[in-house]
């Protein structure tokens, strides 16, 4: 999408974690239990939605026990985003 930043470039001697390697070495990592949350860590889209990212990466990683919308930024996949966090009917519920 347009608002996406672009990223830089990963030095020469570094492994992408979004590269099949990097996946590969994430996943075999089973010392670490945060992998999963790393796997779907979103940084806040505004000075305001710091919980949203949170809950979203937290949700995110629990994907094998909660079902994720699908959300515009990854049709048709089902992902949290914190658009879909923040426009959730129980959310503009509260005062």
């Amino acid at each position: 999408t347009a608002d996406r930043r672009a990223l830089l470039p990963v030095p020469t001697d570094d492994i992408p974690l979004n590269s099949t390697e990097g996946e590969r070495l994430l996943r075999d990592c089973t010392h670490y239990p945060g992998v999963d949350v790393l796997m779907h860590l979103a940084t806040q889209r505004n000075q305001a939605f710091c919980s949203a990212a949170t809950a979203a990466t937290l949700l995110n990683a629990m994907a094998r026990t909660v079902t994720a919308p699908v959300d515009v930024e990854f049709a048709p996949y089902p992902y949290f985003t914190q658009r879909s966090i923040l426009q959730d009917a129980c959310v503009r519920r509260v005062p």
